[in-house]
């Protein structure tokens, strides 16, 4: 599992099948910054899936882009899609 902060510069690559299971098929967000020096559980960093357009961001589509309503959740995370 890839978690990343809102402040990270990398992110792993998604997935089709990214909103389905968390192994391997995309980064998740975590909107909780831990401390330096406690550990904490995946509970606590209030993970989250990335949205369709935050994905569509990364991809750096614009903004003004919006998905084809026949495009389903899974399909907007597709690389295959996306180029």
């Amino acid at each position: 599992m890839d978690i990343v902060y809102p402040s990270s510069k990398r992110c792993c690559c998604f997935t089709k099948s990214y909103y389905r299971y968390v192994k391997g098929t995309g980064s998740l967000l975590a909107t909780v910054q831990p401390k330096e020096d406690k550990m904490c559980s995946l509970k606590e960093l209030g993970l989250q899936y990335f949205t369709p357009r935050e994905v569509a961001n990364l991809h750096s589509l614009p903004e003004d882009f919006h998905f084809p309503k026949h495009i389903t959740l899974r399909q907007r995370c597709a690389p295959s899609f996306l180029f």
